[in-house]
Order: C-alpha cells, then structure tokens, then sequence
C-alpha cells in the first residue's frame, strides 16, 4: 500500500512540476477569433489552429489568415487585437543594441494591421511602486515602449512580407 501511495505522490509531483515549468513561460490567452488563425509553437515546431481559450506561450508565431480577427490577452491586462493576414510573434523582452536587454513582453508585428491596448491603471505593483511587466511594441523598423501611468492604444499597420512590399 505504500508503494501505491508514493508512486501517486510521484505522479502528482510531476504533474506540478510539468505544469509550472509550461505555465512560466505563458504570455496570453486566445478570448476571441473569428476565421482562421494558427500559432507555430517555437518549443514544439508544430503548428496550431487557435480557438477561444488556447494559451499563447513566450516565442509563439501567430498569423491570421483571410477575413478574421483574432483577440488576445497578454500579460496583466494588454489586448492584443491583429487583423486579417497579419503575422506577431511574442517574445521575451527587448534587446536594446548590443548589451542592453530590458524584461517584459514584447510583441513583434511582422506584418499585417496589429492594435495593443495596456491599461496600466489596473497593472500589479511590485514593492517599489513600479510596473512589474513592461511591454514593447516592436517593427522592422523600430519599437516602441508603452510607458507607465497611462492608457496605452498603438496600432500599426505594415505589410506582410512578400505582399505588397518589396520584390
């Protein structure tokens, strides 16, 4: 009977270890889509249909095809809203020239129309008084940081690379 009930702990103990090793590295949750939308998981190399409830993990690549929209929450109260054949990914932080690398979540919009809403109003504070996630909003071009203290609302608009851009 003994060795039932340590096999059991063992088993529960994996199960928590395996779940909080997964659950740190979630960034979001789907909370709406309307069409076609996949995920391409970095960790598993396999490519996913999204559906309302499915996480959203650090590294995933996400695109929408063809007349859909797709809402995501990430982090501590960010939406992430993308258009029809748009492409994001989210990342781990910024990198910030060569040594510099600043924490928080960092959503990279490859192409397509993609809308960031923070509030922050309703953000969690660490002791200090400061924001405990950051996010940024990052381009080909450049990124962005969205500041604390305020309502936050970008929008970026590109095209998709191979579409309409350069040949």
């Amino acid at each position: 009977m003994k060795t039932i009930s340590s096999i059991i702990a063992l088993m529960i103990l994996a199960l928590v270890f395996s779940l909080s090793a997964s659950a740190s590295d979630l960034a979001g949750i789907v909370v709406s889509v309307s069409g076609k939308a996949k995920v391409f998981r970095a960790e598993s190399k396999k490519l996913e249909e999204l559906k309302f409830k499915t996480p959203i993990y650090i590294n995933d690549r996400i695109r929408t095809d063809e007349n859909t929209g797709l809402q995501i929450i990430l982090g501590y109260n960010t939406m992430l809203n993308m258009g029809a054949e748009s492409l994001v990914s989210i990342k781990d932080g910024i990198q910030i020239g060569d040594k510099e690398k600043k924490r928080g979540i960092n959503i990279f919009v490859y192409g397509g129309t993609a809308r960031v809403t923070v509030n922050r109003s309703l953000l969690p504070r660490d002791g200090s008084g400061s924001v405990v996630e950051d996010v940024y909003v990052q381009t080909p071009q450049g990124w962005i940081e969205l500041k604390e203290g305020k309502n936050n609302d970008i929008a970026v608009s590109l095209p998709l690379p191979g579409k309409g851009g350069k040949k």
